[in-house]
């Protein structure tokens, strides 16, 4: 199974929402998902759409072909006909407009305002493709009820009642793209490519960011700040492995990886730390002559010798100011035992 589903009209119409609707019921279902939300200028406006491919296979790309077309206004219908499949269908946002091979008008705002949610025209919308698709109405209701959880029962209900109004409009088209809906595996992770950019940089190490606001990068901004809560507050430990240790200084020595980056020895008030006792090397040029460190390094090469202190303020000592308030050493012995030590 491989469809193509294609949401468009102008700015303001929730054209993202209902892809984002009908993403996370796909993705609840255990289906692959694959979005592009294609958008002009906030300032100068234009024709936006969503383009969303679903399948019960891996995807990494989009598909030039369109199975289903949702028109939220005349532009979307006129610019993307011609990818419509022989045998696809579009769903036109339209009182006047009649019906023709591979078109359906459906008053999306009419009906929303029928079932006393008139700003719900983007669910109905969204019920209405996936009630097409064959996807059972509990589905897109679950999801309703996480999206709305905090906007109150009033919201949630006429949200819900929109939902079953678009499924009751379109219940006995045929549409032969239609499939089963059986939980086909394990529920999957549903992440905007913005939020895997700004992922991508903090496990990169990126210090520093500067977007052009009202850009398409701004969301990459706004995630990457919305990350700074969940590392600095949420995590309260770290476990990384050293890769070696220096007698003389006490020191714990550690590569980051895109596995292990190095925020993970930097940001948590607690940081455990494995260590092979075979890799304890007498001195710093013994411990870089041993391993090769002439040959190829790190963009980061961390030396540790004990939790983060500074005295700057009124000679006052102060620890946890730039990294972990504590370092727990846990070495693994050559006869298989382990011990701990706190720094």
């Amino acid at each position: 199974m491989d469809i193509t589903i294609i949401i468009g009209g102008e700015a303001g119409q929730g054209i993202q929402t209902v892809g984002q609707l009908l993403a996370a019921v796909c993705r609840d279902a255990g289906l692959y998902v694959f979005g592009i939300n294609d958008f002009e200028s906030r300032i100068r406006g234009g024709h936006s759409f969503y383009q969303l491919r679903i399948s019960d296979h891996r995807i990494r790309a989009p598909h030039h072909l369109v199975h289903l077309l949702i028109a939220l206004d005349d532009t979307t219908l006129k610019l993307h006909r011609d990818q419509l499949e022989p045998a696809g269908l579009c769903l036109l946002n339209s009182e006047t407009a009649r019906h023709e091979d591979a078109v359906q008008p459906l008053a999306f705002a009419k009906l929303a305002h029928e079932a006393g949610a008139s700003r719900a025209a983007n669910t109905v919308a969204a019920a209405a493709g996936l009630c097409l698709l064959g996807a059972p109405v509990h589905m897109l209701e679950n999801v309703l009820k996480k999206q709305f959880s905090e906007k109150g029962g009033a919201v949630l209900d006429e949200n819900i009642t929109a939902a079953r109004f678009g499924y009751e409009a379109v219940r006995d088209l045929d549409f032969s793209f239609r499939f089963s809906w059986q939980r086909i595996a394990a529920r999957r992770m549903l992440m905007e490519g913005a939020a895997s950019l700004s992922l991508g940089a903090l496990a990169g190490d990126c210090r520093f960011a500067a977007f052009y606001p009202m850009s398409p990068a701004t969301s990459i901004l706004m995630n990457l700040a919305a990350w700074q809560d969940r590392l600095f507050d949420g995590v309260d430990a770290a476990l990384t492995l050293a890769k070696s240790a220096i007698a003389e200084t006490g020191s714990l020595v550690l590569w980051p990886t895109a596995e292990e980056p190095r925020l993970m020895s930097l940001v948590p008030s607690v940081h455990f730390v494995l260590l092979d006792e075979k890799n304890i090397h007498a001195d710093f040029h013994q411990a870089m002559a041993a391993e090769g460190w002439t040959g190829s390094m790190p963009t980061n090469a961390l030396l540790i010798s004990g939790p983060s202190k500074t005295a700057d303020i009124q000679q006052t000592l102060a620890y946890g100011a730039h990294g972990p308030k504590e370092l727990v050493l846990l070495l693994l012995q050559a006869n298989g035992q382990s011990v701990g030590g706190v720094a």
